[in-house]
């Protein structure tokens, strides 16, 4: 049964972390480590595949499902979108792209996720991102912090949106799913709705 692991506010939207499928409607993607964008008018449950959800108009909820990966909250003034963005999102530019321009970014919050000192990469993993300063050698181990890289991404397409970003990590806390840590197939779903 699902368990309700993290609740969080903004701006009238309520933001929560479950760590398997909760029982309300919701609408959600098959997931592909992209970087595309659909409306959740086009979404169809298990057949359409999209790595985030915008919504103009939200009237139901919309999740996404991360264990290590970034949950991205985007708020707009003209609607909302609920991304999700592993390496491959991020390299890809997800949190770039034009689709979001429909909903005019004001407010990104990158959610729990796997931190930068539990990211352990090789070095050839430096190819995906050559121009970046999110490296760094901790205990003679390669680390990356995505969500440094996200944010810095953010500023460069939506520089006045405010940016929020979770410290709590994925790696290690009991609460949330972290494939990394045990390779388990269960995971987060993070969903967003209108607060009640």
């Amino acid at each position: 049964m699902s368990e309700l692991v993290l609740t969080e506010s903004f701006l009238g939207y309520k933001f929560e972390i479950f760590n398997d499928r909760p029982a309300i409607d919701l609408v959600h993607a098959v997931q592909v480590h992209g970087s595309l964008i659909l409306e959740d008018n086009k979404i169809e449950e298990d057949k359409t595949e999209a790595d985030g959800i915008l919504s103009l108009n939200l009237s139901t909820p919309i999740a996404i499902k991360t264990a290590d990966c970034l949950p991205i909250v985007v708020i707009g003034y003209n609607g909302v979108a609920n991304l999700h963005a592993g390496w491959r999102g991020v390299h890809q530019k997800i949190s770039q792209s034009s689709e979001l321009e429909k909903i005019e970014p004001k407010f990104f919050y990158i959610g729990p996720h796997i931190q930068a000192s539990d990211f352990e990469v090789q070095s050839d993993f430096r190819e995906n991102f050559p121009a970046s300063s999110h490296f760094e050698e901790i205990d003679g181990k390669l680390t990356f912090n995505l969500a440094a890289e996200v944010s810095d991404q953010i500023k460069q397409s939506w520089p006045e949106a405010q940016i929020q970003i979770s410290s709590l990590s994925t790696f290690g806390n009991p609460k949330f799913n972290s494939f990394r840590e045990n390779g388990t197939k269960q995971r987060n779903w993070n969903v967003l709705s209108i607060e009640d």
